[in-house]
């Protein structure tokens, strides 16, 4: 027991918490994290998709630019947040940003006015700015650390397959369906990648730090 307590002292990860220790194992948590950054990506590059459209239901330039701009203020507003967030709950985080990607693509999806667009990209960016907080300290508490490096590298490349998603796979959903199809499609996207992440132990476990050091202050 004494050298299994000093193992995981020895990875950074508290006595009694969840590690994953085999390859396979890191691999599988990296690729099932990454799925929520793909989410993350995807819902920030779905603006020039559906440009065009929302250009012929009377919308400008500068209310096309403000719905990116709404995306990117809750963006990085959520990601400070979800900094003292992840080191109390961890991976349950994903359970909001989720959520956040989920009801956001809908509303957008069902709404034909501009106030409906916005609260669904402010709901879209404060789920996709959860992610990267809440991975790295997923990683971080269950991951030795020879296996981190491999577990990031790969938790990485989802921004680059998020943004390619988003760009040659929804312009072929718009076409044939407009923007709702291509934000309902997004919201399945956003619910597969929550339950996926979800499913896995260790990413539902509580991080455990000493004591003091999760406070607001102590952060």
């Amino acid at each position: 027991m004494t050298d299994a307590r000093d193992a995981t002292r020895s990875v950074g990860v508290a006595p009694g918490g969840p590690l994953v220790t085999t390859r396979r194992g890191a691999d599988f948590l990296a690729a099932s994290l990454m799925f929520m950054l793909v989410m993350s990506a995807v819902t920030m590059s779905l603006m020039p998709v559906i440009t065009d459209q929302l250009r012929t239901m009377g919308l400008t330039d500068a209310r096309i630019g403000l719905l990116t701009s709404i995306f990117m203020g809750f963006y990085g507003a959520s990601g400070v947040l979800s900094g003292i967030g992840a080191a109390r709950w961890g991976g349950r985080l994903f359970v909001v940003s989720s959520g956040c990607f989920v009801v956001g693509s809908v509303i957008f999806a069902l709404s034909s006015d501009f106030a409906g667009f916005l609260v669904g990209r402010a709901l879209q960016g404060m789920g996709g700015g959860i992610v990267t907080a809440t991975s790295t300290a997923v990683m971080a508490h269950v991951l030795p650390r020879e296996r981190l490096g491999r577990a990031l590298g790969l938790w990485g490349c989802g921004f680059g397959v998020g943004t390619m998603v988003a760009l040659f796979v929804m312009p072929a959903i718009q076409d044939a369906g407009g923007y709702r199809a291509v934000f309902l499609a997004t919201a399945g996207l956003g619910f597969a990648a929550g339950v996926a992440v979800l499913a896995q132990k260790a990413t539902r476990g509580l991080p455990r730090h000493p004591e003091g050091t999760t406070t607001i202050r102590g952060l």
